[in-house]
């Protein structure tokens, strides 16, 4: 639904369990704008959640979202 990235150099504040892990920011203030923001009508965030992973050397990823996969690791072109 959304997504945010900040750099590693502008990363202070991270989430400490994101360190090289996905973890699920709970009590998200982010989450909770989200949700007072909507339009009327509309309650496609209330149900997500918040999750974050802070990649060591390349920064701070948060997305929110119904869940999360990790699939196997590939080789190769990304359209491959």
């Amino acid at each position: 639904m959304a997504y945010r990235f900040r750099n590693e150099m502008h990363s202070q504040g991270y989430c400490s369990e994101s360190y090289n892990s996905v973890a699920e920011v709970k009590d998200s203030p982010w989450l909770a704008e989200l949700i007072r923001n909507e339009p009327i009508g509309i309650h496609d965030a209330a149900d997500k959640k918040h999750f974050a992973v802070f990649l060591s050397s390349n920064g701070y990823l948060e997305v929110i979202a119904d869940a999360f996969a990790i699939s196997a690791p590939r080789k190769g072109l990304l359209n491959s």
